[in-house]
């Protein structure tokens, strides 16, 4: 009997078990302290710490420097993983960042499939950029976020001390200054921001499309932000494409709400609750409350302008907004829109009488009653144009395959998401509970952000372990350099079975 094409399968499935074996075993560097958080993608620090490696944060970490590094630039962005595991990264004092290039930020640019999630980061000091009047792209967490790949961001949080602000020249973000492509999901940002030139957001500075998808949801913002020119949004400053092959699927805002005082100061500025500028794309079951202003330009409770120059669909679905609103040209839900090609669906805004400059109808007016009431949000609208609908995905009490919830008479709706249940886990009646719907500023500093319980935790005994002696053969996850040696032993193993059966066979 030959036993050669056995063997040979057998030693194929060994192999194969040995690369999966690997891949499963990809190593994480874990980081200690500022000066591993300094290396990051310094390969003379460690071999292994490439722009591609992952990394988790092992713990709290104090950033006391008065200049920061930005991690990566333009031409060496970071492309790896980066896992905050729920601790907090600190800047105690006044900071200045600092870039070779690409943008500023604890990360300058990532590109890829980069991942960066359960990130918590506290400014006790003024955040800046290096020559201030020059430079672009400025988020505490990472500066510019290219156009390539999918990049994730998800769970992360920014808390600026109500004392301190951080200010940039352009495409300035809490969290992101400029995000081109992929998913920034369930996080929050609360503090002051401030532009020299344009383009400024609680979230994200600056969006630009040019294929590919990009998605926001589940995120919030609190505090005010300010531009001296134009795009000052509560979320996202601006949001726009450069190709006109871009349809509303591909910008996707969704369930998400601001709580943000935005200004744009120069003529002919743009100012929106929740974005300032939208280009292209949908923005579906959002919200926002702060007060609007664009003295000389163009300013709207939800959306400050829509400018549809590339001609691509556009839409505004189950969204309302609650702001005073102060401009030139104004309206409770979007101050101006440029060109056709869009719809509003079933939004509101809080009826006013307009003091000065233009008030546009763009969206249904309704009292502060008819807000507190679900049959604003049940009962279908006539098309008179711009409003037409079936009603929101909504209850008069927490429900989780709704989208959102309202408390009849109380409050206005909110996302099914921002539920809170009562610490007492109810009274066992089988009623509705009450709960915290309010748009409370969350306390950012116990490293609480949405859906914190998903957040993994290290056990005290990891917490406490300490640095000395740890390398990389240290890093969570199997040994692939015992998977190695395992398959090797094997296929020489079944190599040598195989040729002694063969041999005594005659074959």
């Amino acid at each position: 009997m030959n036993y050669k094409p056995i063997c040979l399968l057998i030693m194929i499935l060994t192999l194969l078990l040995l690369l999966t074996g690997a891949a499963a075993a990809t190593p994480v560097n874990k980081i200690y302290d500022l000066n591993d958080l300094k290396n990051i993608g310094n390969t003379d620090y460690k071999d292994e710490w490439t722009m591609d490696a992952n990394y988790i944060l092992m713990k709290n970490i104090s950033i006391s420097d008065g200049i920061w590094n930005s991690i990566g630039n333009q031409s060496h962005p970071f492309k790896g993983s980066f896992n905050g595991n729920g601790k907090t990264i600190t800047f105690t004092e006044d900071v200045v960042f600092n870039s070779d290039s690409g943008g500023y930020g604890l990360f300058a640019k990532t590109s890829g499939n980069a991942k960066l999630e359960n990130i918590s980061l506290i400014v006790e000091g003024n955040l800046t950029i290096e020559d201030e009047e020059g430079n672009d792209n400025f988020g505490v967490l990472v500066g510019y976020c290219a156009n390539s790949g999918q990049i994730t961001i998800s769970k992360c949080s920014l808390n600026l001390d109500e004392e301190c602000f951080m200010k940039g020249n352009r495409n300035v973000g809490g969290l992101i200054g400029r995000f081109d492509r992929g998913t920034v999901e369930n996080c929050v940002v609360v503090g002051d921001i401030e532009t020299t030139n344009s383009a400024a957001g609680g979230l994200i500075g600056f969006m630009n499309l040019s294929d590919g998808n990009v998605l926001v949801q589940n995120c919030s913002a609190f505090g005010s932000v300010a531009t001296d020119k134009y795009g000052a949004g509560g979320l996202i400053g601006i949001v726009k494409v450069v190709s006109d092959q871009i349809n509303s699927d591909q910008i996707k805002i969704e369930n998400c709400y601001a709580s943000v005082t935005t200004e744009s100061k120069a003529d002919g500025g743009t100012s929106g609750g929740l974005i300032g500028e939208l280009w292209a794309g949908s923005v579906n079951n959002c919200y926002a409350t702060g007060n609007v202003t664009a003295n000389i330009g163009f300013s709207g409770g939800l959306i400050g302008q829509v400018v549809n120059n590339v001609r691509t669909d556009m839409k505004v679905t189950n969204c309302y907004a609650t702001g005073t609103v102060i401009g030139l040209k104004k309206g409770g839900l979007v101050g101006k829109i440029s060109e056709s090609g869009w719809y509003i669906d079933d939004s509101f805004y809080l009826s006013e009488e307009p003091e000065e400059g233009d008030f546009n109808d763009l969206g249904n007016a309704v009292s502060i009653e008819q807000l507190k009431s679900i049959d604003a949000f049940t009962v279908k609208k006539e098309d008179d144009g711009f409003i037409e609908g079936d009603g929101w995905s909504i209850s008069s009490s927490y429900d989780p395959e709704k989208t959102w919830f309202i408390l009849e008479g109380r409050d206005y709706p909110k996302l099914s998401w921002q539920y809170k249940a009562p610490s007492n886990g109810g009274s066992g009646t089988g009623q509705a509970v009450v709960i915290n719907s309010t748009d409370e500023i969350p306390d950012l500093t116990d490293n609480t952000i949405h859906d914190s319980s998903e957040i993994p935790s290290l056990s005290e005994e990891d917490d406490d372990v300490s640095k000395s002696g740890y390398d990389v053969e240290d890093n969570t996850g199997p040994d692939w350099k015992l998977y190695l040696i395992i398959g090797i032993g094997l296929i020489v193993v079944i190599s040598g079975v195989a040729y002694f059966l063969n041999k005594r066979n005659g074959a």
